[in-house]
């Protein structure tokens, strides 16, 4: 029943060119849809905070009126737990919390990724090739750097990838130790 959700309400922005987008059609006929939204824009980075006040309230009003429905609406469906908390609703918003939230804590829980081979190689690489050319730009030095990669044979790789899967395997077992620190 997913299709059956509310619909979230538009922005502040988009009523406020919801509004004036027919004035501005009628005004310059010749104009493509690129060029109105154009415009548009630079008419609300131009507007009174009055003027912009206004829209906010709008869209405060609608949004209330939304997350009613879908508090409504999930409670007549009889969610798990009962009824849904504002947290719960919140995921469902912009503003509110999301799936990211969740892998951001879990990362900074287990710390960052293990560098792959190809990471370490640049780790060890980059300080002697800009030394050896100090006036190269960091984009070129990458460009330099994977190039050295790629002309690399694989018994040189290997020599990376043998360290990347040492760090991978320590990573992993650092993380379930953690994860069984949080269990007791």
């Amino acid at each position: 029943m997913a299709g059956d959700k509310p619909k979230r309400p538009p922005s502040s922005y988009f009523l406020y060119c919801a509004d004036h987008r027919d004035e501005l059609k009628q005004e310059h006929s010749d104009w493509n849809a690129n060029k109105i939204r154009k415009e548009l824009s630079k008419m609300w980075k131009e507007a009174t905070d009055e003027e912009k006040e206004k829209y906010k309230k709008i869209y405060e009003k609608k949004k209330a009126e939304y997350d009613k429905l879908v508090k409504d609406q999930d409670e007549s469906e009889g969610s798990e737990e009962g009824s849904e908390d504002e947290s719960s609703i919140k995921k469902r918003t912009r503003s509110g919390g999301s799936k990211k939230e969740s892998t951001k804590k879990k990362q900074k829980k287990t710390g960052k990724r293990a560098l792959t081979a190809y990471q370490l190689f640049q780790q060890e690489r980059r300080p002697q090739f800009k030394k050896d050319h100090p006036e190269t730009k960091p984009k070129d030095v990458m460009s330099a750097l994977a190039k050295e990669w790629k002309n690399l044979t694989e018994d040189e790789k290997q020599e990376f990838k043998d360290k990347a899967e040492e760090l991978k395997k320590k990573k992993k077992d650092e993380s379930e130790e953690e994860e069984e620190e949080d269990e007791e």
